[in-house]
């Protein structure tokens, strides 16, 4: 038989051999396929007493080696000379080309994933296409339950990345405009996963944006009923608005000058189709783009009223009654009054008057009662920047556009102004900038848009930030009264009363919004007072806030600077009293049962506790920064805004010698939750010295705090002696939440010190307890997580998962996004614990997004190795080797442990990989790290277990065995030491029993260490 060059293997679909391009049709059986397979998807050397209980565990251990052998032969015989062995292993022969086309799929998308940021569509379309269904489909094994686990998980694992992949190609063909080869994407997705809620919701996007909205709907309803005859549910809530607003929409015609407003377009219909409603105005601030939407209604209704629609611009008038008659072509006589005569006119049809701009004729809203009286069934549309206020009147909000619609027409109107406009990813940016800012407010979008012949994005978005003296324009497309913000402003100022103008004045302080007890107290304003402004559109209401759109704020600030009565200091002085009462209020609650009300209140108010903190520092109002600092500091470290809140406490300089040492000391902490080390351990060493005069609850709180920057460092033998003075204060005074803190911070850290597991249970046991008395929920998930830590180490899998899972609850309630990235992580590594790596793999996945999502980059380098360890014991050793050398090249700084496990599992992959050099560099970095630092004791064990693995590799026998004598008094369990080798190491030890004298574990890395030196 000719030596074989090439072995082609298909397992995506189906099962197929090629060599060297020729099909063989003569096959082995089940056993001797499988082997084959499984030999050339792992490519190492497997030793042959794995492979024989892999494949014949049914037989005795002699009969699975005759086994074995027979198999091999045959391989050979049928196949080709494609396989190498010796006594003790067997590959695949180093000669011979082996495509696998799960492999090379597998391979590529990695490829896309990790060295194309962005893949281009012929490239990933084309690796999809070798995705012709699932791994090794309909193949079975049955007297090898452990292959077949294999075959499972790795089918699971291909698929996934199959959706993955068309996911992303989906994604980018929508992008790029591409919409046929989207659907064929979509489709192909959906072929593989039919319940993927996502990609039916993108399908029916793509239906609509090509024009096929009944195939958009008829999809819908198809997918409606298989869900609920395969699940027993329906589909997702998104789907189903997606469905209604076609349905609704279906007979709309399009208005080409709209952008958004669908949802008032949705609540215009359904007002107007209530036989109860009949009198609806839009109210809104002017320029809010109230005439626009009405005459987009005015289509949608044309088909329900028998006698049409007739609009009708109330601008310059000063009778309603004759501009009506005027508008509906009505000659008026001199016999009754004008007001009669379109009563009598409009009695008998069925009409829909549209009446525009009707702010300046509030005062005639007594005729528009009688008209509907007189004519039962006319119905009346109208806009106004304030309401009628009578009894019949029903309202639409029309506030600003959401964040997309407003780039939208930002963009639309930019291109109108300069015909060369072209956003790139910058200009998009400040574009949502500029579009905040001015609260998706329409007009003012449009005058800021048209700057962009004179101005960069980025310049407008700055100078924006200064005033709305920009947002003015000579355009004669804009009427005169809209051609400035101030204008339009000014029109709304002027019919205000001087009470009103007063409160608006007083409100004009706050930011982002504020609570009624907050407008009572700074201002003065009672509710009825905030209603009436609310009415005028100059507020809008948000549930139990109101808010003053940032342009309005500006606006009256410059007036009430310009008022002889008006003293903006005491406004500013009531205003932070204010918030620094309500900063004590939240100290208590934010360590109960109120916590999370208290985080909801202070991020909603965030921009006014900001306003007030600067206040005080501007007037040395100590008084204000101790009531706030400790709030701000909850708040930021619950709510992953770590660098708003180190900014504020960086520019405090309070003249208390004990408040600028404990807010020093909270700043240090920040600082380490965005990797300024250095500079945190700076602020320690210069606070240190001035925490004892403090009183005595500050300086317990101090030492807490020390002790967890300490911890967030890694320096855990550091923390300790810190938490046991803050423990022993707190145990005095009885303070059962600083007993709950520093409890926590204790057996975290003796955990990951000493490893006594048992010995720390009824303690965490009891932290518990405290958190659960003191209803404090992010202590409760703290000491629910230290229960799942000693469970895991334990071996209790089930408890520690119910207790992981019940913390993550608890942070998701709490809206904490770095706890419940750090939930994730722990249950991915419990699951590693038990050797379920894919599962375990998908937990660190969901942990890597959600630190993304918030710009947690140490986290999420936390996760990126935790996943990179799990590629690699699930044989992607490709893609492990890639995470974690981009990980080592990444400037976010690695605690010691988080370090000490990249390198060892870079070690696993080069040894894996037979790359023995690289794999003593790697070890050896490990062992120092764990031999100079304070790194978690099972770290040891997995060094020690890697080292085995390479003394073995190198045949190092005796340091070996005294290495295994380690592993087997050692109860610890260990992610590298896998059950085959096991047996096989354990043999080599048996063979070494000479080897006497027991080496503790520290002696026996300095040993193993000084042994890779001397190899190196």
């Amino acid at each position: 038989m000719s030596m074989v060059q090439q072995l082609h293997i298909t397992l995506l679909g189906g099962i197929a051999f090629s060599v060297d391009g020729q099909r063989v049709e003569e096959l082995p059986n089940r056993p001797e396929q499988a082997l084959l397979i499984y030999l050339a998807c792992h490519a190492l050397p497997i030793a042959r007493s794995e492979l024989a209980h892999l494949f014949f565990q049914n037989s005795n251990p002699d009969q699975a080696r005759a086994n074995l052998r027979r198999a091999l032969s045959r391989i050979k015989q049928r196949i080709g000379d494609v396989l190498e062995a010796n006594r003790t292993r067997v590959w695949m022969r180093k000669g011979v080309t082996v495509v696998v086309d799960a492999l090379v799929f597998s391979e590529r998308l990695a490829e896309s994933s990790h060295k194309a940021p962005r893949p281009t569509h012929h490239a990933l379309r084309t690796t999809l296409t070798l995705y012709n269904g699932d791994f090794l489909s309909g193949f079975h094994l049955r007297d090898a339950p452990e292959f077949e686990e294999w075959m499972i998980a790795e089918r699971e694992r291909l698929r996934l990345r199959a959706i993955q992949g068309y996911s992303q190609l989906v994604a980018l063909s929508r992008a790029a405009g591409q919409r046929a080869a989207a659907l064929d994407a979509v489709n192909r997705l959906l072929a593989i996963e039919p319940l993927l809620d996502q990609a039916h919701l993108s399908k029916m996007q793509l239906l609509v944006d090509s024009g096929q909205r009944s195939a958009a709907v008829q999809h819908y309803e198809a997918t409606q009923a298989r869900y609920l005859r395969e699940l027993g549910m329906g589909v997702s809530a998104e789907l189903t608005a997606l469905y209604q607003q076609l349905t609704v929409q279906r007979s709309q015609p399009h208005t080409a000058d709209l952008i958004g407003r669908s949802s008032e377009l949705t609540q215009i219909a359904a007002h107007l189709a209530d036989p109860a409603c009949r009198f609806l105005t839009l109210v809104g601030l002017g320029g809010s783009g109230k005439t626009t939407l009405v005459l987009a209604a005015m289509q949608q209704q044309q088909h329900r009223f028998a006698d049409g629609t007739t609009f009708i611009n109330l601008v310059g008038s000063s009778d309603m009654a004759q501009t009506v008659a005027a508008a509906l072509n009505l000659a008026l006589s001199g016999a009754s009054s004008a007001q009669a005569q379109v009563i009598d006119f409009l009695a008998d049809r069925h009409q829909l008057l549209v009446l525009d701009n009707c702010e300046e004729l509030l005062g005639q809203a007594d005729w528009l009662v009688q008209l509907l009286e007189g004519a039962p069934k006319c119905k009346l549309l109208t806009t106004s920047r304030e309401t009628f206020d009578v009894a019949d009147e029903w309202l639409v909000d029309v506030g600003g556009l959401d964040a997309g619609d407003s780039a939208e027409l930002f963009i639309r109107e930019a291109t109108k102004a300069d015909a060369t406009f072209d956003p790139d990813k910058n200009d998009r940016t400040a574009i949502g900038q500029i579009a905040g800012y001015l609260g998706g407010h329409p007009l003012s979008i449009v005058l800021a848009a048209n700057w962009v012949r004179h101005f960069t994005c980025a310049e407008i978005a700055a100078q924006l930030s200064g005033g709305i003296g920009l947002l003015h324009s000579d355009s004669t497309t804009l009427p005169p009264r809209q051609r400035s913000l101030a204008m339009v402003l000014d029109a709304s100022w002027q019919r205000l009363s001087a009470s009103e103008r007063q409160t608006l004045c007083h409100l004009s302080v706050f930011r982002a919004g504020f609570t009624r007890a907050a407008a009572e107290s700074v201002g003065g304003a009672a509710l009825v007072d905030l209603l009436r402004l609310v009415q005028r559109a100059l507020l809008q209401r948000n549930g139990e806030r109101f808010v003053l759109h940032e342009a309005i704020r500006q606006f009256v600030a410059a007036r009430a600077a310009a008022s002889a009565w008006f003293v903006a200091a005491d406004t500013r002085a009531s205003h932070a009293a204010f918030f620094a009462e309500r900063g004590r209020q939240w100290d208590k609650q934010l360590q109960g049962a109120e916590e999370k009300q208290a985080l909801d209140q202070i991020s909603a108010d965030y921009e006014n506790i900001r306003s007030a903190w600067q206040y005080a520092i501007e007037r040395h109002d100590d008084a204000v920064l101790q009531a706030l600092y400790r709030p701000i500091y909850q708040w930021a470290a619950v709510r992953s805004r770590y660098q708003v809140a180190e900014a504020l406490f960086a520019d405090a300089d309070p003249r208390n010698s004990c408040l600028r040492t404990m807010i020093a000391l909270y700043r240090a902490h920040l600082l380490t939750m965005v990797e300024q080390y250095t500079h945190a351990e700076t602020l320690i060493a210069a606070t240190l010295p001035q925490i004892e005069p403090c009183d005595p609850t500050d300086r317990a709180y101090a030492n807490f705090i020390i002790a967890a920057t300490w911890r967030m460092m890694s320096h855990r033998t550091r923390a300790i002696p810190f938490l046991d003075k803050a423990h022993a204060h707190f145990h005095t005074a009885n303070h059962v939440t600083g007993l709950t803190q520093t409890l926590n911070g204790l057996l975290e850290c003796h955990f990951f010190t000493d490893g006594d597991s048992q010995a720390l249970l009824p303690q965490a046991q009891l932290a518990l307890a405290y958190a659960e008395s003191a209803e404090w929920p992010s202590a409760q998930a703290a000491a629910l997580d230290m229960l799942a830590k000693i469970s895991r180490q334990e071996g209790q899998t089930a408890a520690a998962i119910g207790y992981v899972k019940r913390a993550l609850q608890i942070n998701e309630e709490l809206g904490s996004i770095r706890s419940q990235a750090v939930r994730w992580n722990e249950l991915g590594t419990i699951y590693v614990g038990i050797r379920h790596y894919a599962e375990a793999a998908a937990h660190f996945e969901a942990a890597i997004q959600l630190c993304r999502s918030v710009g947690l980059r140490r986290e999420a380098a936390v996760c990126t190795v935790n996943v990179a360890g799990c590629y690699a014991q699930l044989g992607r050793l490709h893609e492990a080797q890639t995470l974690l050398e981009a990980r080592l090249a990444s400037p976010v700084r690695a605690s010691d442990d988080n370090l000490t496990t990249l390198y060892q599992y870079l070690t696993f992959v080069m040894l894996q990989q037979g790359d023995l050099a690289r794999a003593s560099a790697c070890l050896q970095h490990s062992l120092r790290l764990i031999l100079e630092h304070d790194v978690p004791i099972w770290r040891t064990r997995a060094s020690i277990d890697l080292a085995t693995r390479y003394l073995i590799a190198t045949e190092a026998w005796s340091l070996a065995a005294r290495t295994l004598r380690t592993i087997e008094n050692d109860p610890l369990p260990s992610q590298f030491f896998e059950e085959p080798s096991e047996r096989y190491w354990a043999q080599i030890l048996a063979d070494y029993r000479a080897t006497t004298g027991a080496t503790s574990q520290q002696l026996l890395l300095s040993e193993l260490l000084a042994h890779l030196n001397l190899a190196g």
